[in-house]
């Protein structure tokens, strides 16, 4: 694999990964519009690090308000990420902050239980079964209609402090849900939100803080097999700069759709997801022709 291409993925991943459009399936299809061999999953894994070290930089205000929401005399700092500690304040009193991260904290455990024993369960399955661009198609199809259902009818009314276990629950079966390419953990996991009755920002960020643990533990698991095989020598470059692209491309992208959704809704994404699948069928009949 030659650096270009590696880079080429590593904005693909960095973009697809927190926009509701399916990272998993971009970086199955782009390939295949492009006329490249299928990188394999690990290669897609090792991209998937690159965006989980911006989730883990992006809201490292989050992360450290939920580790020490558990130890006396700790503070979270104002504002939700980084990026944020400026423009926002804590309306909420010390005790009744920590109080609400340790419920998030506990939300996120249990939102991250379904897909940990669903990619245990069915890993081989989705490296070797569902890589079909058509067939990713055809399930992107039916997650489109999902996320379109969630923005059009869902109230929007509850923020971060709503989730609570059952809801927590909720969202981590639609995670789980999201193992399978095109479907998009950020577009079903905020679709779940959105059914729940959170806001669009709400769920984005809970969405974001729920993503970490379970790309986290799949990184560690394909480490593993890294380790074992080694990466070819003329691959190590692409290697590394896909997934610094990725991590660069990942936090200007979480910034850019959290603040979207602030505002607008998202039709947008579904009418990107729509045109896509249109592409796909249309070359996938081309090319059986």
């Amino acid at each position: 694999m030659d650096p270009l291409r590696g880079v080429v993925l590593g904005i693909v991943q960095g973009l697809a990964e927190p926009l509701p459009i399916s990272s998993s399936a971009h970086l199955i299809v782009a390939p295949w519009l492009l006329g490249w061999e299928d990188q394999g999953l690990t290669f897609d894994v090792a991209l998937h690090m690159g965006t989980l070290a911006a989730l883990l930089l992006y809201f490292w205000k989050d992360w450290w308000g939920l580790a020490t929401a558990w130890l006396p005399g700790t503070r979270r700092p104002l504002g939700g990420s980084a990026s944020e500690a400026s423009e926002v304040s804590d309306p909420l009193g010390v005790e009744d902050r920590r109080a609400l991260d340790r419920r998030l904290g506990i939300g996120i455990v249990i939102g991250t239980i379904p897909a940990a024993i669903a990619g245990i369960l069915f890993d081989d399955v989705i490296e070797q079964s569902l890589r079909d661009p058509r067939l990713i198609a055809a399930v992107m199809l039916i997650a489109t209609l999902v996320i379109f259902a969630a923005d059009r009818l869902s109230r929007r009314v509850r923020e971060l402090d709503a989730v609570t276990w059952r809801r927590a629950l909720v969202v981590g079966l639609a995670q789980a849900v999201a193992l399978a390419p095109g479907v998009s953990r950020s577009g079903i996991t905020i679709s779940a939100g959105l059914f729940l009755g959170l806001t669009r920002e709400a769920a984005a960020r809970y969405s974001f803080l729920l993503a970490a643990p379970v790309t986290g533990a799949a990184g560690i698991l394909k480490l593993k097999d890294l380790v074992e095989t080694g990466i070819p020598a003329d691959e190590q470059l692409a290697f590394v700069l896909g997934v610094l692209t990725s991590f660069v491309v990942g936090i200007f992208a979480i910034r850019v759709l959290l603040r979207y959704l602030r505002r607008y809704s998202l039709m947008v994404f579904v009418v990107y997801r729509l045109l896509l699948v249109a592409l796909i069928f249309a070359l996938g009949t081309m090319r059986a022709a």
